[in-house]
């Protein structure tokens, strides 16, 4: 089994549009710089590739330009790459507006740094394939419960609300658990000069806010790793994290974002790392396979009556007159977006369920952002010794809630344009390719 590995810097120039918020921010400094992580796995004659990529998403026209970078400059077949965000909401758009006049609400797509990233996530890739290496393969996993929080919350008049604020009274407790779990996939060079370690967590990378490049905790985690292990290098990809994310209710004690409070959880995510590795156990197991599963799923109606509402809360937005100061009004925002995206659109979307073999692991992508019940349920099934459950694989297609989301309602749902029916369809084409490349 050999494996190669290269980095490519993507850190947008000052000016550049960030993405994660409904409001326009231009980046003005650099707290920490972005970055394209490529790997690329050989075994059996067979090849996988990895991107992951210091971006709150990539569209899917952009992935597929990627893609075609690649597959012209190597032998990776399109169907065994795998390009992932870390979802940071503190790098540039790499999605393109629904509407073109939303550059007002969100900020706009740069598009020459769009060909500059596509070039370069390739490049990433591309040397990787070019950098093969004898390695052992390992898996293990750790524990880590104090950094991730549902965010949630079923309140005391019934309703359920996404970040109802630290400290609120009419909180009543979080709808669903988090998944602490830990997974790594390790890959040791047999020459001794190092590895290779991916690591996946299932929690939002949104803690750093504002408007100053940086990579979050995905890029502290990977810092601070590296630090401890000399010759190692990491990369980390963001588990099923839609109803997750860094707030913990109940500590009124601290201020829980910037970019201080985002190092801390850096520090304590790397840190259970860097215990856990200690008990990876290898495999002689190296079989790789890859299965890219297509789905049509259904897509949400709504009335006219919808659309006008829509279309006055969006008139506000441009307008100045809309206040946006608590989640409430953020769902507001969302819905009435999907509402005017969706109102004309067709009735279904294609969506692809990205499934891959390691040996006794499991990976699995989805184009958007699953709820941590997409991965329960998964691991729960899945005929791999271990499974990972990513987001933001070869596409970025929104929420990607459990069925009893949308009669529950709060952020996610709204801004969602898919109807119940679609955990279902995307958890058993996930199953159904892993039954197939572990048969």
């Amino acid at each position: 089994m050999r494996i190669g590995f290269a980095e490519c810097e993507i850190s947008p120039p000052c000016g550049v549009h960030l993405a994660g918020y409904f409001s326009v921010r231009p980046s003005v400094d650099v707290l920490d710089h972005l970055y394209a992580r490529g790997a690329v796995i050989e075994s059996g004659g067979k090849k996988l590739a990895f991107a992951s990529c210091d971006l709150l998403g990539i569209g899917q026209n952009y992935v597929d330009a990627i893609k075609n970078i690649i597959a012209e400059n190597t032998d990776i077949k399109k169907d065994a790459i795998l390009i992932h965000g870390t979802h940071t909401h503190t790098g540039p758009k790499a999605v393109d507006l629904a509407n073109p006049e939303d550059k007002m609400i969100s900020g706009d797509t740069d598009l020459e740094y769009i060909r500059y990233m596509t070039r370069k996530v390739a490049s990433a890739v591309i040397m990787a394939s070019r950098n093969l290496k004898e390695v052992e393969y390992g898996t293990g996993e750790g524990y880590e419960d104090r950094v991730a929080f549902i965010r949630r919350f079923k309140m005391k008049d019934g309703s359920i609300r996404t970040n109802p604020g630290v400290g609120n009274p009419d909180i009543v407790e979080p709808v669903g658990d988090i998944d602490p779990r830990v997974d790594l996939v390790d890959f040791k060079y047999t020459d001794g000069s190092g590895n290779l370690l991916f690591v996946s967590y299932s929690l939002h990378a949104d803690i750093v806010g504002g408007d100053k490049i940086s990579a979050d905790y995905p890029g502290a985690v990977r810092r601070i790793i590296e630090r401890a292990k000399p010759g190692c290098k990491v990369m980390y990809f963001t588990g099923a994290q839609g109803d997750i994310n860094h707030i913990n209710v109940k500590n009124t004690s601290v201020v829980q974002k910037g970019y201080g409070f985002m190092t801390r959880v850096g520090n304590i995510l790397g840190g259970e790392v860097i215990k856990a590795y200690e008990d990876i156990t290898y495999h002689k197991d190296c079989e790789l396979a890859s299965v890219v599963k297509k789905v049509t799923v259904p897509l949400r109606r709504f009335s006219n009556e919808d659309y006008e509402w829509a279309m006055k809360i969006i008139q506000s937005l441009k307008d100045g007159t809309f206040k946006q100061d608590s989640m409430v009004k953020t769902a507001d925002i969302a819905r009435a977006l999907r509402i005017r995206n969706s109102f004309k659109g067709g009735d279904t979307m294609d969506l692809e369920v990205t499934v891959f073999r390691i040996g006794k692991t499991g990976i699995v992508g989805f184009p958007g952002e699953p709820f941590i019940g997409y991965k329960k349920k998964i691991v729960q099934n899945s005929p791999a010794k271990n499974t990972l459950v990513l987001a933001l694989v070869n596409g970025s297609s929104g929420y990607l809630p459990v069925a009893e989301a949308y009669a529950e309602g709060g952020y996610e749902a709204s801004n969602s344009p898919f109807t119940p029916e679609l955990e279902g369809i995307l958890t058993g084409a996930a199953l159904e390719g892993l039954k197939e490349l572990f048969a």
